[in-house]
């Protein structure tokens, strides 16, 4: 997943420990989201920096604690 700009479902699945359902759920809301604001989106994609920020609550992925020596990916 390292240096990804979007992410999709099976990257969702795999980060939040979700089923395919949820995670295109959680996309939806977040593309929809993104739409309110004016952005334009991709269906079944979620920008990474978005995602980070939504569900960490950090701007930079960087900041996001590695676990066994996983390397995140960079927004």
């Amino acid at each position: 997943m390292q240096n990804k700009l979007f992410l999709k479902a099976a990257d969702v699945c795999e980060l939040l420990e979700v089923s395919t359902t949820s995670a295109y759920e959680i996309i939806a809301n977040l593309n929809s989201e993104l739409e309110k604001k004016g952005y334009l989106i991709l269906k079944g994609k979620v920008p990474t920096k978005y995602f980070v920020e939504r569900f960490y609550g950090i701007e930079d992925v960087c900041q996001i604690p590695q676990e066994k020596g996983v390397e995140w990916f960079h927004a």
